[in-house]
């Protein structure tokens, strides 16, 4: 190969090279717009989603927030430990918490189980969830997976996950937490609730 060759090859080499460069940081930085633009109308709808909010809702949400910064805070393992009681107790004195009627939330999980039965959780605020179980063998008793051939099924699956919903139901009561909490560890517990929650209603809102 002459070296005349040889170094047109290099050069047309390096090019390419260069060109598929700026190719994937202006695919980047489109990337990276968009993300954005999704975050910003993300916060948007939640600051407007969170002016629906009942008083009920906004109480349940405080209550699990001023729990959540105790266990932070806490200066020992018994110092967190406390946290879990006194946010039961706090979430005990919401008056009419055994229900939600047009709560608001955003979707955070939609699926099925093994047996086609509903898997649903609403995010209420960063980190604060509403859930079905997603097993029957959890559920036992509790009866929050959404059967098939219920109307509640049916509006849930015209729904998409990220989706901002009106929802309405009940809450299961729990000596522990006051309203069932489905976390293995008190970490999770205090700091990612995911509470339990028999779902009887569902539809989006328009904003």
């Amino acid at each position: 190969m002459s070296s005349k060759l040889a170094n047109g090859l290099l050069v047309v080499t390096g090019a390419v090279i260069i060109l598929a460069y700026l190719g994937s940081q202006a695919d980047q930085q489109r990337s990276n717009v968009a993300d954005g633009t999704r975050g910003a109308a993300n916060l948007v709808s939640y600051d407007r989603v969170r002016d629906l909010m009942p008083d009920t809702e906004r109480a349940l949400i405080a209550a699990v927030e001023r729990g959540r910064a105790a266990y932070i805070s806490g200066s020992n393992d018994m110092a967190k430990g406390a946290s879990r009681p006194s946010r039961a107790r706090d979430l005990c004195t919401i008056s009419g918490l055994q229900t939600a009627t047009r709560w608001v939330g955003r979707i955070s999980e939609l699926s099925s189980n093994s047996e086609g039965r509903g898997v649903l959780a609403v995010e209420i605020a960063k980190d604060i969830s509403l859930k079905t179980w997603n097993n029957s063998i959890s559920d036992a008793g509790d009866r929050t997976l959404i059967e098939p051939d219920s109307l509640l099924y049916g509006k849930a699956v015209a729904l998409s996950k990220g989706q901002y919903v009106a929802f309405s139901g009940t809450f299961l009561r729990s000596a522990t937490d006051c309203i069932k909490e489905s976390s293995l560890t008190i970490s999770g517990s205090m700091t990612d609730p995911e509470f339990v929650f028999r779902f009887t209603d569902i539809g989006p809102i328009t904003f």
